[in-house]
């Protein structure tokens, strides 16, 4: 009941800007009260977590593609109609995925009180079905894109949101398996262009991190580079095109490694290497990519 009432409550924050139905419900959570916002603040500060900084989508942080839905998505519905549950909006939105979870956990609940413990049974092996195939194998970058970007009373509901997650999934009977792991550009390869290299580090599901363009912002102020316009995929190239014209390639590379680095650190902070490993992998991977590409300038 209390996970159920916790998946309820969070997949709300997320979704939508706090309303005055649960400001109530907000006060009476010590870890939230301190950042709390009221409605119209919470409006502002999540249009522009989730409306301008991070798209909190599972296909966004485990396809290559970059694009809401597809393959990612289908394989979420699936998941829902086996436990027959309705959605709304994008299927793998956080949002659903955490209403999906309320719904598992209080069909549990509803089992055990009318004493039907197979059914009670099912329903926890759907929770640990989906935990393992669809929610933690994205959660880790998601949570750190949250407490980086996000205002202090997101950050707070992503701690709450990882803390509520990994407590359920180490109750979970199925294993953890991550995702196989995707390739690097390879640099020694002529026909790398830039923007394979622009797509790669813009691409949760390959670089490991999520570097929305707030943060790409900062790095071209601090660097005093031109970044142009357009998504991710570009501003970056422009970042690079930039650099290679202001002699700010070094930089600009120093300056990626530093905010890889301090990603990492942030993994290791959610301590918890079983579900983290997979995306710190990832990110050794950039780091080393951007290690061999300051090489190649300097050379």
């Amino acid at each position: 009941m209390a996970r159920h009432a916790s998946y309820m409550l969070l997949a709300r924050l997320l979704r939508e800007p706090i309303s005055a139905e649960i400001e109530s419900y907000l006060t009476a959570i010590p870890e939230l009260t301190p950042s709390y916002l009221c409605p119209d603040d919470a409006k502002i500060a999540h249009q522009q977590l989730f409306g301008f900084d991070l798209f909190p989508h599972e296909s966004i942080f485990r396809d290559s593609s970059g694009l809401i839905g597809g393959a990612t998505a289908d394989q979420v519905i699936m998941q829902y109609q086996q436990g027959g549950f309705r959605w709304h909006g994008e299927p793998d939105h956080i949002a659903n995925e955490l209403a999906f979870l309320a719904f598992l956990t209080g069909a549990e609940t509803d089992a055990f009180e009318d004493d039907k413990p197979i059914i009670a049974a099912r329903m926890r092996q759907l929770q640990g079905d989906f935990l393992q195939a669809h929610l933690l194998q994205w959660l880790p970058p998601f949570v750190v894109a949250v407490q980086r970007n996000g205002d202090p009373f997101y950050q707070a509901v992503a701690t709450l949101l990882w803390q509520l997650v990994s407590d359920h999934a180490e109750q979970s009977i199925t294993p953890f398996v991550a995702a196989p792991q995707p390739k690097a550009p390879d640099l020694t390869d002529s026909e790398t262009a830039l923007k394979t290299i622009g797509r790669f580090l813009t691409s949760p599901h390959e670089s490991g991190w999520w570097l929305s363009g707030t943060e790409m912002g900062e790095i071209s102020r601090a660097l005093n580079l031109p970044r142009g316009f357009g998504g991710r995929i570009q501003t970056m190239m422009n970042l690079f095109r930039s650099a290679s014209q202001f002699d700010g390639a070094v930089a600009l590379l120093a300056a990626l490694q530093a905010r890889a680095e301090t990603w990492q650190a942030a993994y290791r902070a959610l301590d918890n290497r079983t579900i983290t490993a997979a995306w710190q992998q990832r990110l050794t991977t950039t780091i080393e990519l951007l290690e061999q590409m300051q090489l190649q300038v300097q050379s």
